[in-house]
């Protein structure tokens, strides 16, 4: 009984960790790096919560009420931050996006391939697609504009007309603005023009590389006409994170549309995972763009689950 009191302590212990880590994520990016783990915090307290001590049972019982109480407030108020979809406005042209992270290409290319041609995607923002050349392949006759940059990180393949793919942004007068992504111009059949850009995000530790990137990607939209952009990607950011808050406050001339659509992770030991913990795939669109259902797709392999988007946008061409 003793045995299992400790594992109790240790599992409430460490799941107290993780919401310190959240809280103090502000100031101290560190702890900020491990806050998107946040709900594995309630997780290691449900678990904690059949081993409570004979003695301080009620404090052990007290304490895990409160952990699980700060782990579900985020979500929560995650959730009920879901902009509400639209119906499509009168004119607009319809936009499919998925935005998928392919695992370093190690997806079953059969299976992701009809995935992602049942999505009805007329756009597809891919990451980790350097050894996805099998894949890439089964989807050229679907989506005939892409990059064309073989065995590259990032990858964009569209069924509609696109301009040239480009490595970073550019700000009013053509200079180079940004981190490391990759954009093109996709052209409507009613004459709009909508830029997409995906981009893969560094890991948040150690913080450095992730804070910046975070304040070169604001730096980069701010210099950027991004009314008409959708911008998606891998982040390695949770909303439950400082550097979250950050990213959505720096890009306020975006919103994004993806809330607490978890993605990661799909996959662990070679088996498909039921249950995603953290929401690190996102949509970001520009002001001139409206939006309707945004969902998680089904499982293509990846240990990512890729996100659809229906978006909206005029069908007069871009001023």
């Amino acid at each position: 009984m003793r045995r299992w009191s400790w594992i109790g302590w240790t599992l409430l212990g460490m799941a107290w960790a993780l919401i310190l880590c959240a809280l103090l994520g502000r100031y101290w990016p560190v702890a900020d790096a491990f806050a998107s783990f946040l709900p594995l915090a309630g997780v290691l307290a449900l678990f904690a919560l059949p081993m409570a001590p004979r003695r301080a049972r009620w404090s052990f019982i007290g304490l895990n009420i409160a952990a699980l109480g700060l782990v579900g407030w985020p979500i929560l108020h995650e959730i009920g931050a879901r902009p509400s979809a639209i119906e499509p406005p009168a004119g607009a042209e319809r936009l499919v996006v998925v935005t998928h992270n392919l695992h370093g290409g190690v997806t079953t290319p059969d299976r992701a391939a009809a995935v992602l041609r049942d999505s009805g995607a007329d756009v597809l923002l891919l990451q980790e697609a350097r050894q996805a050349g099998p894949l890439l392949a089964r989807l050229a006759t679907n989506f005939p504009y892409r990059s064309h940059c073989q065995g590259c990180e990032l990858a964009i393949l569209s069924r509609r007309p696109m301009g040239r793919v480009h490595w970073r942004l550019t700000n009013q007068v053509g200079q180079i603005a940004g981190p490391a992504l990759v954009r093109g111009d996709v052209t409507l059949p009613g004459g709009a023009v909508v830029t997409v850009a995906t981009v893969h995000a560094p890991w948040p530790y150690p913080p450095q590389p992730q804070t910046r990137f975070r304040r070169s990607l604001i730096d980069g939209i701010r210099e950027t006409d991004s009314d008409r952009m959708v911008l998606s990607g891998d982040f390695n950011l949770t909303p439950w994170g400082h550097g979250m808050a950050e990213l959505d406050h720096g890009l306020s001339s975006m919103r994004r549309i993806t809330r607490a659509l978890f993605s990661f992770p799909a996959r662990l030991a070679g088996r498909d995972w039921p249950v995603p913990l953290l929401p690190i795939d996102q949509i970001f669109i520009g002001r001139g763009i409206r939006f309707g259902r945004v969902d998680v797709l089904p499982y293509t392999g990846s240990d990512h689950r890729a996100i659809r988007a229906e978006l909206y946008v005029s069908g007069r061409p871009a001023p």
